[in-house]
């Protein structure tokens, strides 16, 4: 597991409950909606911190707001959600298309 050869923690945007009610739209009993919402992505966040807790990897919740374009290495704004050149290096994002979690690369000057 990369967090623990890197000994990295996992960071995890703390999403309220109501972020992506788009996603389940077409249910049409409002609680329902929201309970399939809070169980699927309440048990993903859970699921990660369990095996995290259990191989020793801190978790880190950190607030959704603006994480596309803070750098997560400098933690400077960028301009761009996507490519950002820091003083420090270039930092290049990418969301995975099936699971929604971005990627970081790092590459320095």
């Amino acid at each position: 597991m990369w967090a623990i050869e890197t000994r990295n923690a996992i960071v995890l945007e703390n999403l309220p409950k109501w972020t992506p009610e788009r996603m389940i739209k077409d249910v049409k009993d409002k609680q329902l909606r929201l309970r399939i919402y809070c169980a699927a992505f309440a048990s993903m966040k859970r699921a990660i911190m369990e095996k995290a807790r259990e191989y020793g990897v801190p978790v880190v919740l950190v607030n959704p707001s603006h994480t596309s374009t803070i750098c997560p290495i400098h933690g400077q704004e960028s301009s761009t959600n996507l490519m950002g050149a820091m003083p420090q290096g270039l930092v290049s994002t990418r969301r995975g298309k099936r699971s929604g979690i971005w990627t970081w690369f790092h590459y320095t000057t």
